[in-house]
């Protein structure tokens, strides 16, 4: 379907997005885990290196009209749009969930922004050095 001018011209605010977020959004947490490798020692000796997994925060909008997920974009100021979504993810997916969570009207919605934020508040660790 495609959008009428007036609709893609309209100003993208906080509200319409938290709205358009509670129809089209999603928001997942999982861990990622990183590619096992060996490691040489200076003996000639290697070392397995295990699976890594880090916890992360996606965030994507799905909509077959890319000029709305530009303007997503634009108006976010970050962010990837490809074929048919706009996505996020990380430290970025965590501050657009805070920021977003006000606007959501959703029960089903908040209650998984929640979540997902507490679960991204118990899996971060303090950076070392």
């Amino acid at each position: 379907m495609k959008y009428k001018e007036n609709t893609i011209k309209s100003k993208i605010t906080w509200e319409w997005l938290g709205g358009f977020f509670d129809g089209e959004g999603y928001a997942g947490f999982h861990s990622v885990s990183t590619y096992m490798y060996y490691k040489k020692r200076k003996d000639g000796t290697r070392t397995i290196k295990p699976y890594i997994c880090k916890p992360r925060i996606d965030i994507n909008i799905a909509q077959k009209d890319t000029r709305i997920l530009k303007r997503i974009k634009k108006f976010l100021g970050y962010g990837y749009v490809g074929k048919i979504q706009w996505q996020c993810n990380s430290t970025i997916g965590r501050n657009f969930l805070k920021t977003i969570l006000p606007y959501l009207k959703t029960p089903h919605k908040r209650q998984q922004v929640i979540k997902i934020l507490k679960l991204d508040k118990k899996n971060i660790k303090p950076r070392k050095g």
